[in-house]
C-alpha cells in the first residue's frame, strides 16, 4: 500500500506546476520512507516538520488544502500587509476626488470602510481555512503603523487563528535613523502585541541587523515561541539601456541560500 501510494503521488509531481513540485517532492519523499514525522511547531503539535511559509501558495483554500494534502504540518497564511489598505485606499479616495464625490466630513468613513474590506477578507481566510484543514493555521500580519500590530493581532486570534507570524518588515532607509532604533521598534512590536494575545507568536526578521545575533537573544528572551529567518527585500536593479530603476529578481535561486 505504501509503495502504490509513492507511485501514484509520483505521477501527480510530473503534472503539476513547478512552484509545487519541489515542496511536494521533498515532502512525499519523507513520507515514503519515515512513519512518524511528528513534531511542534511553536509549540503547536503538528504532524510533519514542513511548514507551508507564508507566500501566494498560501493565500487561497484549494491551495492550502492541497498543502496539507501532501504533508505539509503547518500553513502560514500569505501574510496581511498595512500597505495594501493603504493602497486601496489612496486610489479610492483619488477617483471620488476627480469625480467631485468627496466631501472633507466623508474621508473618515472611506478610511474606515477600506480597512473593514480588507480586513474583514482576511479574518474570513482565517476561518475558512480552519474549518477546510486539520493542521495548524498561522496568521501573519506586516504593518507599517505601530498602532495596528496589537490590534490586527488580536482580531487574528478571535477568527480562530492558532499561532501568529509578525513579519517584521523594518526597511532601513532612513540615513539619520541608528541601528539601534530599528533594533527597538521590533522588540517593541513583538512585545506589545503578546500583552494582547495567548496564542503562540512567531517573528520574521530581515538579516540586516548590525548585532544580528545580540537581536535574535533578544528576541528569544522576550518569550517567543519562534523565530523566522528571514524575510527578504525587493532589490531594485538597473536598466542601463533605458536609465530606468526596476524591480530585481525577487524568486529564490541557488545564491540566495
Amino acid at each position: 500500500m505504501q509503495t502504490n501510494t509513492c507511485f501514484f503521488l509520483f505521477g501527480y509531481l510530473l503534472f503539476s506546476d513547478f512552484s509545487s513540485t519541489l515542496l511536494s517532492y521533498f515532502i512525499l519523499t519523507l513520507d515514503c520512507f519515515m512513519t512518524d514525522l511528528s513534531t511542534f511547531y511553536m509549540g503547536l503539535p503538528v504532524p510533519s516538520p514542513i511548514v507551508a511559509a507564508s507566500s501566494g501558495l498560501t493565500g487561497n483554500l484549494a491551495q492550502i488544502r492541497e498543502l496539507e494534502m501532501y504533508g505539509a504540518g503547518a500553513i502560514v497564511l500569505k501574510s496581511l500587509f498595512e500597505e495594501e489598505i493603504v493602497v486601496e485606499l489612496d486610489r479610492r479616495l483619488n477617483k471620488l476626488h476627480s469625480e467631485n464625490y468627496l466631501y472633507p466630513e466623508t474621508i473618515g468613513f472611506y478610511e474606515n470602510d477600506d480597512v473593514e474590506d480588507t480586513l474583514t477578507n482576511y479574518l474570513k481566510l482565517i476561518f475558512d481555512a480552519k474549518k477546510a484543514v486539520d493542521i495548524p493555521v498561522i496568521a501573519s500580519i506586516n504593518c507599517v503603523t505601530s498602532q495596528n500590530w496589537p490590534s490586527f493581532a488580536k482580531y487574528f486570534q478571535e477568527a480562530g487563528a492558532d499561532g501568529l507570524e509578525l513579519n517584521v518588515f523594518l526597511l532601513p532607509s532612513d540615513l539619520s535613523v541608528p541601528g539601534q532604533d530599528y533594533e527597538s521598534a521590533a522588540l517593541d512590536i513583538v512585545r506589545n502585541v503578546m500583552k494582547e494575545v495567548t496564542i503562540p507568536v512567531n517573528v520574521k526578521i530581515s538579516p540586516y541587523f548590525s548585532g544580528l545575533g545580540n537581536m535574535l537573544r533578544q528576541l528569544s528572551e522576550s518569550g517567543l515561541q519562534g523565530i523566522t529567518l528571514f524575510n527578504r527585500f525587493f532589490d531594485p536593479d538597473f536598466d542601463m539601456e533605458h536609465w530606468k530603476l526596476f524591480p530585481g529578481r525577487f524568486i529564490a535561486v541557488r545564491t540566495t541560500i
